[in-house]
């Protein structure tokens, strides 16, 4: 019990009180590094979205061209589902919609970092 009552009194006693302006100097710091206009490097290079978004649509478009041209007894893995025009419309559909959602996305968040900078 006195050890407690010793402890106590060393830790009231050592403790110190922050400056008035602790605060405020902690805060500084944290502000000027968030506010620091260093370059930015990405990981992935702008036309990289591009090259990207062009490469998919070429072999979506060649995969589709060659469904159609190409006879379907000519592939050596079979197909469960045959391709007929109603899931062409479909994956056709399905494309369009995922890349005008993506790009839609992709130049509101460009427009979003040039409203912030």
């Amino acid at each position: 019990m006195p050890e407690d009552k010793r402890i106590k009194e060393l830790l009231l006693n050592s403790i110190e009180e922050p400056s008035s302006n602790f605060t405020d100097k902690v805060m500084e710091k944290i502000e000027l590094i968030s506010n620091d206009n260093k370059q930015k490097i990405y990981l992935l290079h702008h036309n990289f979205l591009r090259i990207l978004a062009a490469a998919f649509v070429i072999i979506a478009m060649l995969l589709l061209g060659i469904n159609m041209y190409v006879d379907k007894t000519d592939f050596i893995i079979r197909f469960k589902l045959p391709l007929t025009e109603i899931y062409i419309v479909q994956i056709i559909q399905f494309l369009l919609a995922f890349w005008i959602v993506m790009l839609g996305n992709y130049f509101i968040q460009r427009h979003k970092k040039r409203l912030i900078n």
